[in-house]
């Protein structure tokens, strides 16, 4: 099984149980996958990506409500577009929102947004 999908399916097994996600967790099923990965150099990456954003944890509190509320649906894989249908705004507002949550929280690209959510499990209220 791709890793990947492996990872992301452990993480949806967590969810469906009320389990909390933790970096424990978090930090458990990436050492468990690369194990068992065929490629441990990608599991090694995400580690060590991980890791680094562990240590340099970007402070939350810097958002507003509505910002922290679209970084908890960009957690649920939502696209802006559906993101904007949802709380009744413009795409091209929420995609200001999520490029001035990545500014306050230092995070360069567009993905850097939805893996911020899932580290600090974020995609629950």
């Amino acid at each position: 099984m791709d890793p990947v999908k492996e990872i992301l399916s452990t993480f949806k097994t967590i969810k469906k149980s009320d389990q909390q996600l933790t970096n424990g967790n978090i930090e458990s099923m990436l050492y468990a996958s690369k194990r068992i990965a065929q490629d441990k150099r990608f599991i090694e990456k995400l580690i060590f990506l991980y890791t680094q954003i562990k240590i340099n944890k970007p402070n939350i509190s810097m958002l507003s409500d509505r910002e922290i509320e679209i970084v908890r649906l960009v957690g649920k894989g939502l696209e802006s577009k559906v993101i904007a249908k949802a709380l009744n705004l413009r795409i091209s507002t929420i995609e200001t929102h999520r490029r001035n949550i990545r500014k306050k929280l230092n995070l360069k690209g567009n993905g850097k947004l939805l893996q911020f959510a899932i580290v600090y499990n974020l995609m629950n209220p």
